[in-house]
Order: C-alpha cells, then structure tokens, then sequence
C-alpha cells in the first residue's frame, strides 16, 4: 500500500536516478531534473544511448549505477519498464518510484511481492514541495476526493 510515509521516504533519498530522460526538452523525465536539484537531490541519468543530458553524464544501466544510490523514478513506457523488471528486481535499490501510465499489472505484483519501498500510479511533482502549478490543482483534486495517500 502506498502511503504518505512510503512517499516520504523516497523523497528523503538525497541521490536519485531517473530512467525516462531524453534530450527532447519536452520531456517528463527531464523536467524532473531541475525540479529535484532545487530540493538538494543529487539526479543519476539512466539512459542506454545517451552519453550526457543537460550536463549531467548518463549511465548505461540500473547496475551500474553507484551504491550511494537507493531510490529510481522511472516514466518510460509499459514495455520499456517491463524489460527493466528484472534489472530492478535484482537491483539493491530499495526505492522504486513507477510513474502514472508506466506500469503494468505485472509490474505491480512483482514489485509489491519485494521488500521494495514501490510507489505507483502517482505522479512524483504532486509530492515536491512546494507543489505548485498544475500539480497543484491536481492534487487538490485528488484530496478533494480522498485519493491522496494517507
């Protein structure tokens, strides 16, 4: 179950690594960035093709990402996450944050039967405080309407 503290502690994890950034400046992922080095986190890019993103340097895979790195935010499509499932599985990264219409049923069940702190079907900007814009009103909404988690 997700909750606000299991949200919390993501949030808590100084470094976090984003699957799901391009050089499109239209990017979900990529808007993460700056939102993140704003809050003090320190972002690791998982990208397979890319050498570099806005002047951050990309690692090929999850495993090689560095230890100091336990929590991962990952807005790619179904497919793309369901081929990583088992590099995440194996992973020790302990905080797995699925973005909204990135997951699987699968993905929910592998995941939720791991010791993982595994947030989804939750939009990560609706959590960063101060939470503004759009987000806002999203989040408001889903208050309004008892869907925030508790």
């Amino acid at each position: 179950m997700i909750t606000k503290q299991s949200i919390d502690a993501f949030l808590n994890e100084k470094n976090i690594a984003l699957i799901g950034v391009s050089a499109k400046k239209k990017n979900f992922g990529r808007s993460l960035i700056p939102e993140l080095q704003k809050r003090n986190h320190t972002v690791f890019l998982v990208h397979p093709d890319s050498k570099e993103i806005d002047g951050i340097q990309c690692i090929s895979s999850i495993k090689e990402l560095p230890n100091e790195v336990n929590a991962i935010h990952i807005s790619v499509s179904k497919d793309n996450t369901e081929k990583l499932l088992d590099e995440i599985v194996q992973s020790n990264i302990d905080h797995i944050w699925i973005q909204q219409m990135s997951e699987t049923q699968n993905i929910i069940d592998t995941l939720s039967a791991t010791n993982k702190n595994f947030i989804y079907k939750q939009c990560l900007f609706m959590f960063m405080e101060p939470v503004k814009g759009i987000h806002s009103f999203h989040r408001g909404l889903k208050s309004l309407f008892g869907k925030l988690p508790k």
